[in-house]
């Protein structure tokens, strides 16, 4: 019986030995969690590089653009983004370019209200191509008011670029300058 016992106690010594790694065990653990924690803030920064999609800068010029046939209505083009799309295979279909409208109604009390529609803008590619809207939406704006519209949509084939945005209001027309970086 005191064989077994001596085996045992051995044995028991020898694994617990050959389980240690050099040094003490608290050294052990601080240096695999700062090895841990720096690999995964490496992981991450390239996970939001690669992660987040290509995004491109707008200005539209002039600021504002007056139409109408008084010059009644003062558009100007805010909050400009450009979103580059792609498929699941990673493959670019195309820009996707938003903006809002913020419009002053320049006439006074009981002149009446105007109603703006961006159904008629149209967007100027590099390639000389117009295309209307995906999405818009059309709204009113009392005398001497201003008020913004929500976000207005336009899908751009992939392989062009906004140049102008031709804006149309009571047979009058502005064109504003795009330029995208």
């Amino acid at each position: 019986m005191k064989k077994i016992y001596l085996a045992i106690a051995i044995l028991a010594l020898t694994l617990q030995t050959s389980c240690k790694k050099e040094g003490t065990t608290e050294e052990n653990t601080a240096t695999s969690e700062t090895t841990a924690t720096s690999e995964n803030e490496t992981k991450s920064e390239d996970n939001t590089a690669i992660n987040t999609p290509k995004t491109y800068s707008i200005t539209a010029t002039p600021e504002f653009s007056m139409l109408g046939k008084n010059n009644e209505v003062q558009v100007k083009l805010i909050n400009l983004k450009a979103l580059e799309l792609s498929d699941p295979d990673g493959k670019i279909t195309g820009i996707e370019l938003t903006y809002q409208l913020e419009v002053t109604n320049k006439n006074t009390i009981n002149k009446g209200s105007i109603f703006v529609n961006p159904r008629d803008f149209r967007l100027e590619l590099e390639n000389g191509n117009k295309i209307s809207h995906d999405q818009y939406t059309a709204f009113p704006v009392e005398e001497e008011e201003t008020k913004t519209s929500e976000k207005q949509i336009f899908k751009i084939p992939a392989g062009t670029k906004p140049v102008n945005l031709h804006l149309f209001f009571d047979e009058t027309r502005a064109v504003v300058k795009l330029d995208m970086q």
